[in-house]
């Protein structure tokens, strides 16, 4: 099996991590993650077949809300583009532009097939993806079926996303989300419901789902399930 890792999740725990505050330090917790990555994922993967990605320059989020992750703080750590550049020369990591590079994995995964895959990384947002996720802080693995993760999509088009300054609906969190999904069993009863939701405003809920879905093919944009005849 492959290993797609969010090598943003690495360049940003390593460089804020206490050991991230001196060159040397940054550089050796990077390779400690990486080391304990394959270490504990041998087993699955025999061995080091791996792709890993960062995002770069542009994003087509922005395009559909200018304030996108605009609450993200502007002061980053200082060994933070030392821990990327460190993950381009020593582990190969592909450097993404006009997109995130959890789409890159996403459609990679989409690719390969998402039995032949395990995406490693700490972030919520892809368990929208039918594959198995390895948390390497937790050294956990997680697998929703297709339609479980079709529902952890939807769960999140309701509730939003504050890290990433996605609104959602007012006063839902995951709790309310579950309620209003309860019962449904399809992609299209998923969708009617949130559409209920949201009070019919489809071009509300379209924006939301766009900021929130991960591509599964190169350009892609959401478009709601076609409606039941």
């Amino acid at each position: 099996m492959k290993l797609l890792i969010d090598a943003d999740i690495i360049a940003y725990h390593a460089a804020y991590s206490k050991e991230g505050n001196t060159v040397t330090g940054a550089i050796e917790k990077v390779d400690e993650i990486m080391n304990d990555i394959f270490y504990n994922l041998v087993h699955y993967n025999g061995q080091k077949d791996y792709s890993a990605y960062l995002t770069g320059r542009g994003n087509f989020r922005h395009d559909i809300a200018d304030n996108y992750k605009a609450n993200r703080p502007t002061e980053k750590p200082q060994t933070l583009n030392l821990t990327k550049q460190w993950l381009i020369n020593n582990y190969d990591a592909v450097v993404v532009d006009g997109q995130e590079a959890d789409d890159a994995i996403a459609i990679e995964a989409n690719t390969l097939g998402y039995d032949n895959v395990i995406i490693v990384s700490v972030d919520k947002d892809f368990r929208q993806i039918p594959c198995l996720i390895y948390n390497y802080r937790k050294n956990e693995l997680y697998k929703a079926d297709e339609l479980g993760a079709k529902y952890n999509f939807w769960k999140q088009v309701l509730t939003g996303d504050r890290v990433d300054n996605i609104k959602g609906l007012d006063g839902i969190g995951p709790k309310k989300a579950e309620k209003i999904l309860e019962g449904t069993t399809t992609d299209q009863e998923m969708y009617q419901a949130v559409l209920k939701a949201y009070g019919g405003d489809k071009e509300a809920l379209t924006k939301t789902a766009q900021l929130v879905y991960l591509r599964r093919e190169e350009g892609e944009l959401w478009k709601p399930p076609q409606e039941a005849l």
